[in-house]
């Protein structure tokens, strides 16, 4: 009998994964193949297909749930949330059998003045959907239910057996375009798409919740090189697509970038931002940059464990008392700074500055939300091998305060009050929070040489709340 384990008690696990990876390419060109000698680039198309297939075999055996909370979450009740997870991975195990099939097909027009492009794709998948949706590789979005698809009918469940959360399907969908200038001077997108330009400070595009396939785990503070890598594992993004339009315009060292795109989010909401960002590179480590975000959000009322929002109450339970509210019409806006400049002699500087406001429907105290502000100055001494810096970090609490949940459920939960996290919770912020997160202000110090017979890296940081929880 395979049971349901919790991360504190349980006695055996067992994973099998297997994967193959498909990635092709054929030119067909159009223009006169006779030699010439002029550089001037050729009509022609091409196409690429990528694509890969998995296996994941998951059980478990153990005492099964074991928490206060573990019966209500395993029905589907977030207000339990000490479940299990995947210590590193931070994803559920659940015990079940998955199987992926998925192919990307891209293809490509070039000419002298004009380029385009167009992305379809191709993907089954069956068996179990917790496992398909968390432990393979990236679902394309018209099957990936974290952005918001619901091809597949994920739910929050902890299964018991396999067998129980099973599911299947088919997607054939076209994905995303573009056209653009063949000298890289203006570029129009459409579809899903990543940005080409942001600071995280302001604006960083939501973070997987599924497994990120990889040699190694990387932890996200580390001192190491990195995860090591195979030259036939191509290096896989770590963040959720943007569904909508983007327009880049490039002149020299300046790059402008204007996007209004989707966000995930929960069936019967919305999620929609604005974003505009523009950057001076002066090549050498001098960059400038600004960008300006606007997030609204519409349709349904969400359930939150939030204690600003309608209908607040705290919950008692094992944990301590657990605050919830129900929350929506969110509108936020989000202004950032930066500059990174060499200052003089062996000393190179950055400032960063992000100031945020925000408001919603449906709060306990109409009207009482404040500005908050973001603040990183560093100091970085290259001298050799070694590299020397000393950071100061403000993030303040009403600093990126929207509430934006994934595109479904996610049985993903911390403790109880841990809010807002992009680790271990179901629920995701507009900006970059795992340097220091908010509600917090310290230094870092961090020492690396490197480039010699001996390396050495060593980092001490200091971080403090701002208010009180």
């Amino acid at each position: 009998m395979l049971a349901l384990y919790t991360m504190h008690r349980w006695k055996r696990k067992s994973i099998i994964a297997a994967a193959f990876f498909l990635s092709t390419a054929c030119r067909m060109a159009l223009a006169d193949s006779t030699p010439t000698p002029s550089p001037s680039p050729r009509l022609g198309w091409s196409n690429s297909l990528d694509g890969f297939a998995s296996f994941v075999d998951q059980a478990a055996s153990g005492p099964g749930i074991q928490p206060h909370e573990g019966a209500g979450f395993a029905s589907g009740n977030p207000l339990s949330p000490m479940t299990p997870y995947d210590t590193f991975a931070s994803t559920p195990n659940t015990p079940g059998i998955g199987g992926v099939a998925q192919f990307i097909l891209t293809t490509q027009f070039t000419s002298p003045r004009i380029d385009a492009s167009l992305q379809s794709g191709i993907g089954h998948a069956t068996g179990s959907v917790t496992n398909n949706a968390y432990w393979t590789e990236q679902l394309m979005p018209t099957l990936n239910p974290h952005v918001g698809s619901q091809a597949l009918p994920y739910s929050i469940t902890f299964p018991s057996h396999a067998g129980q959360d099973d599911g299947a399907n088919t997607r054939a969908s076209i994905l995303g375009g573009s056209v653009g200038g063949h000298d890289g001077a203006w570029l129009v997108r459409g579809g899903w798409f990543n940005l080409n330009q942001s600071d995280r400070f302001v604006f960083a595009q939501p973070p997987l919740t599924s497994l990120t396939p990889a040699v190694m785990l990387q932890t996200a503070e580390s001192l190491g090189n990195g995860a090591p890598s195979l030259d036939a594992w191509p290096a896989l993004a770590s963040s959720l697509p943007l569904q909508g339009v983007d327009l880049t315009l490039h002149e020299k060292s300046t790059t402008l970038e204007v996007t209004n795109a989707a966000l995930p989010s929960l069936p019967g909401t919305s999620a929609r931002i604005t974003l505009g960002s523009i950057v001076l590179d002066r090549g050498g480590g001098t960059r400038f940059s600004g960008e300006l975000l606007h997030l609204a959000t519409s349709g349904n009322v969400m359930n939150t464990t939030l204690f600003f929002g309608a209908n607040a109450q705290l919950n008692p339970g094992p944990q301590g008392e657990l605050p919830t509210s129900v929350l929506g019409g969110q509108s936020q806006t989000i202004a950032g700074l930066r500059g990174a400049f060499h200052w003089a002699g062996p000393f190179d500087g950055l400032v960063e500055f992000g100031r945020a406001w925000y408001d919603a429907e449906n709060v306990i105290k109409p009207g009482s939300a404040m500005p908050g502000g973001y603040y990183h100055l560093a100091l970085i001494r290259t001298s050799g091998h070694a590299i020397t810096s000393i950071e100061g970090y403000r993030f303040e609490p009403r600093y990126a305060t929207a509430y934006l949940p994934y595109g479904v459920p996610e049985n993903i939960w911390s403790v109880a009050w841990s809010w807002p996290g992009i680790w271990l919770k179901s629920t995701y912020q507009l900006v970059d929070n795992t340097v220091v997160g908010a509600n917090r202000q310290g230094y870092r110090l961090r020492y690396v040489l490197r480039g010699g017979p001996f390396e050495a890296r060593a980092a001490y940081g200091s971080y403090q709340q701002i208010e009180l929880a």
